[in-house]
């Protein structure tokens, strides 16, 4: 059951942050009508007076940003893993996109000038897929220690 719900998280964690670093692109890119674009990584910072800021993004790509990032972190607190350095890294990177983003939402709530973006789906999906390789090199020694040693 446990594993079920951290491939379903993680299912969503792609998804939401596919849909959101690719500004829906992807939606129409399936279906032929529109070329598609990735927003692979951002990092920005404005601060000041005496402009009217106005977001990159819409409510419901910051809303898609938060759940991605949210739903990372939420994974990789339930994911049992033995090479914390990269796990550690990725909910990092999970951490720095969801305040960033957090922040972003505020635009929403009242007027300011402060804005700070730091997101990197590119650097978080190729995290992902080490980690994938170490946890499948795991799994399968965890096999063979116990077809090597059964009754153990």
């Amino acid at each position: 059951m446990r594993t079920k719900v951290i491939f379903s998280l993680w299912i969503a964690h792609i998804v939401l942050l596919l849909l959101a670093s690719t500004n829906l692109s992807i939606i129409s890119w399936a279906w032929g009508d529109n070329s598609l674009s990735w927003n692979y990584f951002q990092y920005s910072y404005r601060d000041g007076w005496g402009y009217h800021y106005a977001s990159d993004y819409s409510l419901l790509q910051v809303l898609l940003y938060m759940g991605a990032y949210g739903s990372g972190l939420l994974v990789l607190s339930l994911l049992k893993y033995r090479h914390a350095y990269l796990s550690g890294l990725a909910a990092i990177v999970c951490l720095f996109g969801l305040a960033s983003f957090a922040l972003e939402l505020t635009h929403w709530l009242w007027d300011h000038h402060l804005s700070w973006i730091a997101s990197f789906p590119g650097f978080l999906a190729v995290l992902w897929i080490c980690i994938g390789v170490q946890l499948a090199i795991a799994r399968r020694g965890a096999k063979h220690s116990e077809l090597s040693n059964p009754g153990v």
